[in-house]
């Protein structure tokens, strides 16, 4: 019995491993005719005074990785995975039309709405959080709500986290991989698969993108993609039944609190400053690292490394709910206040250099 577990066990893994390799590969190399189209139809994200690119670049670049993601879809045959792959593939042709004609906010965030209702009404819900800040069972007006603010929220937290070089598909690629363990570990093994293989398509992206002149931007199509994954990933872990349900909602708490608090934060700056909450700037903390580091990757590299603390650092805390979402959230707010301050005293510096 235990030689057929282990052979079971043993089976999942290499499919996923075999899966993942696919899907990095048809991301990496349909990214290539992807890249030449835009260039023919002249589709290319051009250089502004808040854009911090100088050349124009094609964007688009997550209809590479959708694509290197559909083996987890098509070959797995479950209804439940199917319905994921239509919401994504809604999220999909929602951004790569915005990345042509430039949608409304308010369109979107319509659209966005109508994918949180959807996966409420099928079962992907936040209906009990199991102790966290003293909460258990939601009623269901409380969880619709929730649910549906929360899918919201994870979708632009990621899209507006692809500011720079390597960062959303970096930041993503390390929660797939984090979701991937942890659906295992839980015998989820479809979506295991699935978090793998998003993990592998976006690192095929990756090649083309995390450097310090990128081939390719990963544009909308593939941030509202992203973001609709983890989204998605994060509800499903909301309804497991597992004995460690506080550690698995801690993680996925620990994998969203840097784009989450981000978007926050800049959110209430632009309330405060009298302008829309989704009026473009360049506030976010990328744009602030970029002004310091310099590069691209560098600035990416210092937000994958906090994304992989706040996961780390939650196995240590998980007794103490309340205790670990204060101590990341006061780390990554004292990161902003450090950039801020660091920059001030560079700007203080540079003034009196010219004066």
């Amino acid at each position: 019995m235990s030689f057929q577990v282990s052979n079971i066990f043993e089976a999942h893994y290499i499919d996923m491993f075999i899966l993942s390799i696919v899907g990095a590969l048809v991301s990496y190399f349909s990214i290539f005719g992807v890249i030449r189209l835009l260039k023919i139809y002249r589709f290319m994200d051009k250089p502004n005074e808040r854009k911090i690119h100088e050349a124009p670049t094609p964007t688009m670049g997550g209809i590479g990785i959708f694509l290197g993601g559909l083996p987890a879809y098509f070959l797995r045959g479950e209804p439940e995975l199917f319905l994921i792959f239509i919401l994504l593939f809604i999220l999909l042709v929602i951004g790569t039309i915005d990345d042509m004609l430039d949608l409304s906010a308010m369109l979107r965030l319509i659209l966005q709405l109508g994918i949180g209702v959807t996966l409420y009404y099928f079962g992907f819900k936040i209906d009990n959080v199991h102790g966290i800040f003293g909460l258990t069972e939601l009623p269901d007006v409380f969880s619709f709500i929730i649910t549906v603010l929360f899918t919201v929220g994870i979708i632009n937290a990621f899209n507006l986290i692809d500011g720079i070089n390597g960062l959303a598909g970096g930041v993503v690629a390390l929660n797939a991989a984090v979701f991937g363990v942890l659906f295992s570990y839980n015998g989820e093994y479809e979506y295991a698969t699935m978090s793998f293989v998003l993990g592998g398509a976006i690192v095929g992206f990756l090649l083309h993108n995390f450097k310090k002149k990128a081939d390719i931007f990963m544009g909308d199509s593939g941030s509202l993609v992203l973001g609709g994954a983890m989204a998605i990933f994060s509800l499903k872990v909301f309804g497991l039944e597992s004995e460690h349900q506080v550690l698995n909602i801690n993680l996925v708490l620990g994998m969203l609190l840097v784009p989450v608090l981000d978007l926050l934060r800049v959110v209430v700056v632009r309330l405060y400053d009298g302008r829309k909450p989704f009026d473009a700037d360049n506030n976010h903390i990328h744009h602030k690292l970029l002004k310091i580091t310099k590069s691209h990757v560098r600035s990416s590299f210092l937000i994958h490394f906090v994304t992989l603390i706040c996961v780390l650092i939650i196995p240590l805390l998980y007794n103490n709910n309340e205790k670990t979402l204060l101590v990341i959230c006061v780390f990554i707010f004292g990161l902003n206040l450090f950039i801020d301050t660091l920059l001030y005293f560079i700007a203080k510096r540079k003034k009196r250099i010219y004066e």
